[in-house]
């Protein structure tokens, strides 16, 4: 297990690492804080990918090849790290509780204050927001990225159907359900000869993962606090996503 703890070392680590475990203490609701990680990239300032909704089916453990090349773009410029969600998630869990944990871990690993370049992406953009909010500290810009400032109809309709799914271990059905939800109609098409292998490898043992953060994202509602945003934020939306919903990009860009 390798456990940076500088980020002088950091900036030393070869260009890639493969998967790694961070300790960092105590969830927010006192669980053992230990997450998958992938880091990778030649360049010293870090930058983090905090994923989406699917991290609660599986975790960046095992696709580090995969993150690394399609991140590639940003390996000489970054130390790029794409980070999971604590491997034991308290339940009810936050993205606000979600936020302190992954601060917390910035602390452990030695990330300078004002140093940390966060990428959130869906589920990923909304602990941005909180992090912005209560560690800007640490920060010091930030990208959201296909997310919402709180939870809509369209949200609360799409993550329902895919909860609903998971419930009833429907596993190949939430597979296509939530690409068709996440991809145009002529790009879900291309996956359509894979679709049958892309079901039969990778079913976790358990949705319990998958469940509670899904419930995490139908209570998000940090539209009160965004004004209190102070790093450089960058966000980016569909004008015709089936997964949030129009105007949610417009919205946060609003209230920031």
């Amino acid at each position: 297990m390798t456990r940076p703890s500088t980020a002088g070392t950091i900036g030393s680590m070869k260009r890639f690492d493969g998967p790694i475990r961070l300790p960092a203490g105590k969830t927010s609701s006192g669980t053992t804080m230990i997450f998958d990680a992938v880091a990778f990239g030649s360049g010293s300032e870090p930058l983090v990918v905090i994923p989406g909704l699917n991290d609660g089916l599986r975790t960046v453990r095992g696709t580090a090849k995969v993150l690394s090349w399609y991140y590639r773009r940003l390996a000489d410029g970054y130390r790029v790290w794409v980070i999971s969600r604590p491997a034991e998630l308290p339940d009810p869990y936050t993205t606000r509780a979600m936020a302190a944990d992954y601060a917390a871990l910035f602390r452990e690993i030695g990330f300078a204050e004002g140093s940390v370049r966060v990428w959130g992406i869906s589920q990923g953009g909304m602990i941005a927001q909180w992090m912005a909010i209560d560690h800007g500290e640490l920060l010091r810009r930030i990208c959201i990225c296909v997310s919402l400032a709180r939870c809509t109809e369209t949200l609360r309709e799409s993550v329902g159907s895919w909860m609903a799914m998971a419930q009833a271990g429907r596993w190949g059905e939430l597979i296509r359900g939530t690409m068709r939800r996440n991809y145009t109609p002529a790009r879900y098409r291309r996956f359509a000869l894979v679709m049958p292998l892309v079901t039969l490898l990778g079913r976790p043992a358990s949705f319990d993962r998958f469940l509670i953060q899904a419930r995490t994202c139908l209570s998000h509602d940090a539209a009160a606090h965004l004004g209190e945003i102070s790093a450089p934020t960058l966000v980016i939306g569909g004008g015709a996503d089936r997964v949030v919903g129009p105007g949610t990009s417009e919205e946060l860009a609003r209230l920031i």
